[in-house]
């Protein structure tokens, strides 16, 4: 299995899924505002089948995804990661923010306890191919995760 790491995003790639990798996953994140869990199930169906191709998938259900390149789950493809490029006005304007008065950096030092902006979603795939586990989290101090 491969962790990857990168931000707030974490992800654990298993290649050639087998049946012994099914199961529930979990991954915790802690600071110290708190603790925040999430978790999801992983079902691996057995090929039974002597007519497999690459991926050891039978060659009709084989993935279209044949490199390590990263790409975006469907929860992220989904999710706006930045304003619409045909978006005629801006989402708000520097003058229309209020005054603030200078604060010193304790005051403007902010904490939160850990979140999970994507969390873990279940899963159902055919042996051989590749379960790819993704979260992203957030939280102040940086959260450890495990």
């Amino acid at each position: 299995h491969l962790t990857k790491i990168e931000g707030e995003r974490y992800t654990l790639l298993i290649k050639c899924a087998r049946p012994s990798d099914a199961g529930v996953y979990s991954v915790t994140a802690v600071n110290e505002e708190g603790v925040s869990s999430c978790s999801a199930t992983v079902k691996i169906t057995e090929i039974v089948s002597e007519h497999r191709g690459y991926l050891g998938v039978p060659m009709e259900l084989s993935s279209p995804i044949t490199s390590d390149e990263e790409y975006l789950s469907p929860l992220e493809e989904g999710m706006d990661f930045g304003g619409s490029p045909y978006r005629s006005e801006p989402a708000f304007k520097f003058q229309d923010l209020p005054e603030l008065s200078p604060k010193s950096p304790i005051e403007i030092c902010f904490k939160a306890a850990p979140t999970f902006e994507v969390a873990l979603s279940d899963q159902s795939v055919l042996e051989g191919q590749d379960v790819s586990l993704n979260v992203r989290v957030h939280g102040e101090p940086k959260p450890m995760v495990c």
